[in-house]
């Protein structure tokens, strides 16, 4: 059938016609398929036998290189009203820190970007409904409280719960009001967030918190990440006042 198609003008038996110069090498001719909508250029060898891929040996997987120098503390600058506090929850069986805690000023105000995914994860509805709170009450921003290891996303009306458990235990560190709290979460998805964890944590990461703590909260936010991410600028707009 298709290996018989070589010459000038041979008809195959499926659909489309392959012409070609007949001429050279009789286990090769230059030729071009028209069939359907389209024509491919090429090569048709004598017998169109698909080949199977050579046989491998499994091999180690190694990090994939990240050409990206980490930040040090001096070029992450401190921001007036807000201090970073980060310990270790033992969410997943990591030997390094994973929840974070930053602390606002009273009047801080605060904004956000979300997604515009029907299918949101428990965090972005309950700070969708803060933010809208804050706003009616004309209250502030006291407090983010982030976790690595489990995005507590599709976890429905208990991860809700669970979110909500979050910004109740900060907001009695803080004496303010729940709704002055925004949860986020990082990690794996369908799993159960951890929030007692999570709670019993908060006091050591509060204890924990300085102005310029951006490194130990790069590194506390880490996922899948190879090496911690962080930049800031200075710039002075007193010209423009």
């Amino acid at each position: 059938p298709a290996d018989r198609c070589l010459g000038r003008a041979s008809r195959c038996p499926t659909e489309g016609a392959v012409t070609g110069p007949g001429r050279g090498s009789p286990s090769k001719a230059q030729s071009s398929v028209r069939a359907g909508h389209g024509s491919i250029e090429g090569t048709i060898a004598p017998k169109l036998r698909p080949s199977l891929p050579a046989k491998t040996t499994p091999k180690e997987t190694s990090p994939v290189p990240v050409r990206y120098t980490p930040p040090t503390q001096e070029f992450l600058l401190p921001i007036a009203g807000i201090a970073l506090g980060a310990t270790a929850a033992k969410i997943k069986k990591w030997d390094r820190n994973d929840v974070l805690l930053v602390l606002c000023e009273p009047g801080t105000v605060a904004a956000g970007v979300f997604t515009r995914n029907r299918f949101a994860a428990a965090p972005v509805l309950v700070c969708r409904d803060h933010l809208a709170r804050q706003r009616a009450a004309k209250s502030g921003l006291r407090a983010l409280v982030v976790n690595a290891g489990n995005a507590n996303a599709g976890t429905g009306e208990a991860g809700l719960a669970d979110a909500h458990a979050e910004c109740v235990a900060v907001a009695r560190l803080l004496d303010c009001a729940p709704e002055e709290v925004l949860p986020y979460s990082t990690g794996v998805i369908m799993e159960p967030l951890p929030v007692d964890r999570i709670v019993d944590a908060l006091p050591a990461a509060k204890a924990a918190a300085r102005a310029d703590g951006w490194i130990e909260a790069a590194k506390a936010i880490m996922t899948t990440d190879t090496v911690p991410k962080g930049a800031s600028l200075f710039f002075n707009d007193a010209a423009a006042t």
